[in-house]
């Protein structure tokens, strides 16, 4: 029976709101803080984990045609069900956009355009809008790393397929050079060093991924126990990993994102500390559980529950809840300013995130009772094989 990694688990669903909070433009006491604005880089430790926990659950078992097929179906289930749906949802955005427009009601930005045109939805269907395709995010943002992750399963399972039957070694170098080859790429020709999206995501990811997959043959082979210094060892990778993400921002030092979480991964997957006991608790399981649904459903909220109705108020109001603020981590790259929710006070803005944070949180249960399981038992009842439908327990720390 696979191992359940209960600790990496929680830690993905403490992340997701972390990532959210990098992208909610509101006035409130954290928003300028080093730490808040560089939390894009928990991506990051989704790519590496993923690549952990697939090699623990699939190295070994992807020995034919049929188990290929029955690897990409179980990982299409998890990941495309809510991806579709949300892209779904804003679709019916985007068209009541259009409706507005017709009865005379100019929207800010026009229907079907931009990031949200008919070519960029075709690409998103087909999981591809994170491929160097689009030169901006497209519809629901944060889907970029779905569209990127897919592309790394498929690497993964050829290389499984294919290399590891003639070595175990050959297959490791193969992982090793294409780990090489993402971090090669990005870091020539990434402009915003680790912070690539939809131009060098995938290479991003690929680097992330495959050193996941590394760091799982290096403990399978070398178990490496704390001892009595695990609870210093857990405490002590968290302060590592709060100072990177505070200090590499989008420097040069963030290229070190997959190394330091992998640091991380390898105190953790024990499990055996003072903070694994605590993250293993009902409610950091279920943060857990419902992480990849905080992370797709958060662009929403965002935009629909601050953005949208803020410009409302202000247009038809004449109200003013908008404030432009020099950003602290500008790059030649970068605005130099945003516009962003300001109610008036820090305290207010304060409330507002947290109104949004708990919104996000409880719909995101819904979606993952309503939308991820059911839909990942109906694609493995509809397409898988056999063996996979006999099999659907989940993957140890859920892949996304």
């Amino acid at each position: 029976m696979t191992m359940r990694y209960y600790a990496l688990d929680a830690w993905r669903g403490v992340f997701a709101l972390f990532i959210m909070l990098t992208h909610l433009g509101v006035a409130w006491h954290g928003y300028s803080t080093g730490f808040i604005r560089s939390t894009y880089l928990f991506v990051d430790y989704y790519f590496v984990l993923s690549g952990f926990v697939i090699s623990t659950a699939y190295a070994s078992k992807i020995s034919n045609y049929s188990d290929f097929w029955s690897f990409i179906v179980k990982r299409i289930g998890r990941i495309y069900p809510l991806h579709i749906f949300m892209l779904a949802v804003f679709v019916g955005l985007e068209l009541v956009k259009l409706l507005a427009a017709y009865y005379g009601h100019s929207p800010r930005n026009a229907p079907f355009s931009g990031d949200t045109s008919i070519q960029s939805l075709i690409t998103n269907i087909l999981l591809i809008h994170s491929l160097g395709i689009h030169h901006i995010l497209t519809w629901n943002y944060p889907s970029w790393c779905v569209s990127t992750e897919f592309f790394a399963y498929i690497i993964f399972a050829v290389v499984v397929l294919f290399i590891r039957p003639i070595s175990e070694k050959l297959s490791l170098l193969s992982f090793f050079a294409l780990m090489l080859l993402g971090l090669f790429i990005i870091i020539s020709f990434s402009p915003l060093n680790q912070d690539t999206t939809y131009d060098y995501g995938f290479f991003r990811c690929l680097a992330d991924f495959t050193c996941g997959i590394l760091i799982y043959s290096f403990t399978k082979k070398h178990p490496i126990r704390f001892g009595h210094f695990r609870n210093l060892a857990e405490f002590g990778i968290i302060a590592i990993v709060v100072a990177f993400v505070t200090l590499a921002g989008r420097s040069k030092a963030s290229y070190a994102a997959p190394m330091i979480f992998s640091l991380m991964i390898i105190v953790f997957y024990r499990q055996e500390g003072f903070l694994s006991k605590i993250l293993s608790s009902s409610f950091f399981q279920k943060l857990g559980d419902w992480s990849y649904s905080i992370y797709m459903i958060h662009a929403f909220f965002i935009i629909n529950i601050t953005e949208r109705p803020i410009h409302i108020i202000e247009k038809y109001f004449g109200i003013s809840l908008s404030k432009e603020v020099v950003l602290p981590d500008s790059t030649d790259l970068m605005p130099n300013t945003s516009v962003i929710t300001d109610l008036g006070g820090l305290y207010q803005g304060d409330l507002l995130v947290l109104a949004v944070v708990v919104a996000c949180v409880l719909t995101a249960r819904q979606t993952y009772r309503w939308i991820e399981i059911p839909g990942r038992n109906y694609l493995i009842r509809k397409f898988g094989t056999s063996s996979i439908q006999n099999s659907v327990s989940p993957v140890p720390a859920k892949i996304e």
